[in-house]
């Protein structure tokens, strides 16, 4: 393994196991047996060691819908298996970000606090500006969530 694969698992289990806020740069090249000056020379800064993550995430999802869209000729049968094909992704996305000590809400995981009296686009919304990052689909007529009473609607 390359210097820069080692700071990469370094940074990715001390993430995971601290979260993003609390792990530092000397943190990070401490546990990857390498020089503070080291991990500068890949990464400009933590937040870029984050965007890394985050880009790897993307790029496994391009990679998915490259291969349902070969695997479907009707563009409707195409969105559809991408979309339930990604639930897996969703969920590593957000335990990442979670994990990472962000404040996160999964609309298919009903973590949107929800109000019945407004419409699901409306609670995607408040959510949106709730939170520091919003993961899922929004549609009018599709549910999101989970109601007070612990029923979800998703």
């Amino acid at each position: 393994m390359n210097t820069k694969d080692v700071i990469i698992n370094s940074a990715r289990n001390l993430f995971s196991k601290y979260g993003y806020k609390k792990v530092s740069m000397d943190e990070i090249a401490n546990d990857a047996n390498v020089t503070k000056k080291t991990v500068y020379s890949y990464f400009k800064d933590k937040d870029s060691l984050f965007s890394y993550f985050i880009e790897e995430e993307l790029e496994l999802i391009k990679n998915n819908i490259e291969k349902e869209r070969k695997k479907h000729t009707n563009v409707l049968d195409f969105v559809s298996s991408t979309v339930y094909n990604f639930e897996d992704i969703l969920e590593n996305v957000y335990a990442l970000l979670d994990g990472y000590g962000y404040d996160v809400y999964l609309s298919k995981k009903g973590t949107i606090p929800l109000d019945s009296k407004l419409s699901n686009v409306a609670n995607c919304e408040m959510g949106v500006e709730d939170c520091d990052i919003f993961v899922g689909f929004i549609r009018p007529y599709y549910g999101s969530g989970v109601l007070e009473d612990g029923v979800s609607i998703t």
